[in-house]
């Protein structure tokens, strides 16, 4: 139970929650905000709809109307989940139905790494169990659900999902350790998941896809929408607001390294690194360059 006074987890309590709608002053902003809203809300139903099972919760999703509703998103690396990505994603779909919002999950599918590997606990030694205890004697292996690349992994949003064979075999050897490791209730419950991953499309699914899909097929979140964080940064107004930002470079820089020193102040931080470093000012060729808070992906 999310809303239970004894859980330790939530804090404050889901109760405390609030949601109090407040709308720029700026007529241009506030005209540019609710455009935003409605590219979101529909990019997201249109990705959400083309994952796969969606036929299963499209009734339930949590949709309304973008320009009257609130919003309210989450989110995380497009990774097989664990235990705290589905507490928060149940709390989050919790509250937005408690208030009538549109909720809305990010893939943060632009960090690098390889999205469909997840640690197994593959062996217990005896000796070290007795001695420091079962967490200190586990022997970890990584399993992948990711089709091999070769080479380094690059984005978690490029990845592709193993082909049937290769997930067969993954989902094998992967009970194999949980057998030997006599982790009996979990290579059960590991078999449920596998066989999820195994009824999916044989090719063309990134396995950030994948490993929403099954997410939701397992009953975590699947009433919010979904959307990757690359898409959000193509949205014609989230470019429109970045553009606006690099042609006033100079006075963005100021207000942030301003506010950012404050904020040390106020806090009484001695480390000019948290929370963030400041941005820094070089000269250039063609005159003075500023750094801003943004990054090319390639």
């Amino acid at each position: 139970d999310l809303t239970d006074s004894q859980n330790p987890g939530l804090q404050p309590e889901l109760a405390q929650w609030r949601c109090e709608p407040r709308r720029p002053a700026n007529t241009e902003l506030q005209q540019l905000r609710q455009s935003a809203r409605r590219s979101l809300v529909t990019a997201a139903l249109r990705y959400t709809s083309a994952l796969p099972w969606h036929n299963d919760s499209s009734a339930d999703w949590l949709t309304g109307d973008p320009d009257k509703g609130p919003l309210v998103l989450t989110g995380h690396q497009p990774v097989v989940f664990h235990p705290g990505l589905a507490f928060k994603y149940q709390v989050t779909e919790q509250f937005a139905a408690s208030i009538g919002a549109i909720a809305v999950a990010v893939q943060i599918d632009t960090d690098e790494g390889d999205a469909g590997q997840f640690p197994v606990p593959a062996a217990v030694d005896a000796v070290a169990a007795a001695g420091g205890g079962m967490w200190q004697a586990l022997t970890q292996r990584q399993a992948t659900w990711t089709a091999a690349a070769g080479g380094a992994s690059g984005l978690l949003g490029t990845g592709q999902l193993g082909s049937a064979d290769h997930r067969e075999r993954t989902a094998q050897q992967v009970q194999r350790w949980l057998t030997t490791a006599g982790w009996r209730a979990a290579a059960t419950s590991f078999e449920c998941v596998a066989g999820w991953y195994r009824q999916l499309p044989e090719s063309g699914l990134s396995v950030a896809a994948a490993n929403t899909a099954v997410r939701r097929r397992g009953g975590i979140g699947s009433r919010l929408l979904e959307l990757p964080l690359s898409w959000i940064c193509g949205l014609p107004e989230v470019v429109r607001f970045l553009c606006s930002i690099l042609r006033r470079a100079e006075d963005l820089f100021g207000a942030y390294n301003q506010a950012l020193q404050r904020f040390r102040q106020q806090q009484g931080i001695r480390n000019a690194a948290n929370p963030f470093p400041d941005l820094h000012r070089a000269a250039g060729v063609a005159g003075e360059r500023w750094e801003l808070p943004l990054w090319l992906v390639d």
